[in-house]
């Protein structure tokens, strides 16, 4: 049974956030909106989009996109985004960015998508930041350019986004596009897993294992793994579980070992799956 621990997790994946925090929106809609009381919300919000306001066209592509208080529908949901984008919203600018990169609602333009994005990012935007150093670092839409990567991560990392944290503390691992630097990673993964990002949980229970950048410590790397673990992320669940049958960092429990192995592999992770043949108990997938 290996444990597997050798790579860093990143995070590279469609963005659908929306931040409820300073904007315009009067504190009746915002708490509507926090409630999930999204059809109330959509009573509010609709007629002032219609009358042309960037942020509430913004909210109602949102809803639209998610199905919440309405029928689901990436066709209006991208009407919505594009016109908010038009007027200059960054919301709208980095929503329609998303969905002209995936091809939700409007044919996949990937150059419109950076465009957006980059329009977004220029506003401060911490999403459309993160999301072009993406970009940048596996060349989706642009040529692969490491330091332009980590030029956006550090903009978003700087304002508090726990993914680009992690991501950004990934490119400092290897080295690329800026020097290599483990304690500096660390700090970066630490920053993103107090968060609660179970990427970056996962990623300091690796450190933590090894002993790269801090004492090795098999306890607090079974504590990191365990939250990760919880927040259903495969990689971390079969290493609690392998933690649990070695007894490293907690107390040898078989049991456990198994649930947590048996809940990687109900994800597909192939380790895991491999694990369970191992030990007997073969899963469905």
């Amino acid at each position: 049974m290996n444990f597997t621990a050798s790579s860093i997790v990143s995070a590279i994946f469609l963005m659908f956030s929306f931040s409820f925090e300073a904007n315009a929106l009067s504190p009746a809609t915002e708490h509507l909106l926090r409630t999930k009381q999204y059809e109330k919300a959509m009573v509010r919000l609709e007629p002032l989009a219609r009358h042309g306001d960037a942020e509430a066209q913004a909210y109602v592509g949102y809803l639209y996109e998610g199905g919440f208080g309405v029928s689901q529908s990436y066709s209006d949901a991208f009407s919505w985004y594009e016109k908010s984008a038009k007027s200059g919203d960054p919301h709208g600018q980095y929503a329609t960015g998303r969905l002209y990169a995936h091809g939700y609602g409007v044919s996949r333009d990937v150059a419109k998508a950076i465009a957006f994005y980059n329009a977004s990012a220029d506003e401060g935007f911490i999403p459309a930041q993160t999301m072009l150093g993406i970009c940048y670092e596996i060349g989706n839409g642009v040529e692969q350019n490491y330091e332009t990567a980590v030029g956006w991560y550090k903009k978003a990392a700087g304002s508090g986004s726990a993914q680009a944290q992690n991501n950004l503390a990934g490119l400092i691992i290897h080295g690329q596009g800026i020097t290599k630097d483990i304690v500096y990673a660390v700090s970066l993964f630490r920053k993103s897993a107090e968060q609660g990002y179970p990427n970056a949980q996962s990623n300091l229970a690796r450190m933590y294992y090894y002993g790269d950048g801090v004492p090795q410590d098999y306890s607090k790397a079974a504590m990191w793994f365990q939250k990760a673990a919880e927040q259903n992320l495969a990689i971390a669940q079969y290493n609690i579980g392998t933690l649990y049958l070695k007894g490293l960092g907690v107390p040898q429990d078989i049991l456990k070992a198994k649930e947590w192995i048996a809940k990687a592999a109900s994800q597909g992770f192939p380790d895991a799956v491999k694990a369970m043949q191992t030990l007997g108990e073969g899963v469905k997938l």
